[in-house]
């Protein structure tokens, strides 16, 4: 964290105090961890993007999983930081390199999308991870813990709902990281690091054409296998869909 001196230049085009990305952060858990140090309820910096960007939103709905470049660039220079850092905490740089000029390429979508957490990580350093944006992953891979997505009062976790703390259940107030820590089972958290190592080729390797040849791949696993397939024609995104095959496969 570093405070910015009211003789600084930088006082009237950014916020009071500035914060910066965790190792292998996601760009909610920055979003949340700007609002705790400047002493801002849950929601209150997502406000400001959505209100102040070159586009701003007419809906008022900030997406979490597909978050538009212009949202970017604009908390880059609120934060007074490179774009680069910024974009690290989304998969933006990934998708583009994936998706080319031949279609859009999503992880997943946002109306699909569930949120969970590692209380752990919460408790540690206040971080969510952009593997949480990963579908199917339920584990986290630091801590061997599950993923949560209630609370104890069986409250959905919400992201930024305003008028809560940041890292706070919307509804009693319970820190994230003093939810349960519940470990996971060896079989489980193999899987998952299979799983993940799938994607870190995927997302570090993929090409336009790997990502026909892995749809082609998935089309003939489709037809050799008719149980699956009123399962996967509900898939919108790329990433869901090539996370299923991967778990049928594993």
């Amino acid at each position: 964290m570093q405070r910015v001196s009211i003789d600084d230049p930088a006082w009237l085009a950014t916020f009071p105090r500035w914060v910066g990305p965790l190792p292998n952060e996601w760009l909610p858990g920055l979003l949340l961890r700007c609002d705790m140090v400047n002493g801002w309820a849950a929601g209150t910096t997502v406000a400001y993007l959505l209100r102040t960007a070159n586009k701003p939103s007419f809906t008022g709905v900030f997406n979490e999983v597909n978050t538009p470049i212009t949202y970017l660039k604009h908390l880059s220079q609120v934060l007074a930081l490179p774009i680069s850092s910024i974009i690290a905490t989304t998969y933006y740089s990934e998708i583009v390199r994936v998706s080319g000029r031949i279609f859009p390429f999503y992880i997943q979508t946002r109306k699909s999308f569930h949120f969970f957490l590692c209380p752990e990580c919460i408790a540690q350093t206040r971080l969510l991870t952009r593997s949480l944006l990963l579908p199917e992953i339920r584990v986290c891979p630091y801590h061997h813990l599950k993923l949560l997505s209630s609370c104890l009062c069986s409250a959905p976790l919400r992201l930024f709902r305003i008028g809560t703390l940041p890292f706070t259940c919307s509804k009693c107030g319970l820190d994230w990281g003093k939810l349960p820590q519940i470990g996971a089972s060896m079989e489980h958290i193999v899987l998952e690091q299979r799983l993940l190592s799938y994607y870190s080729f995927f997302l570090s390797r993929g090409t336009p054409s790997l990502i026909k040849r892995v749809l082609r791949l998935i089309e003939e696993g489709e037809r050799k296998k008719t149980r699956v397939i009123p399962y996967l024609t509900k898939i919108s995104s790329i990433g869901e869909r090539f996370a299923a095959t991967c778990i049928m496969k594993l």
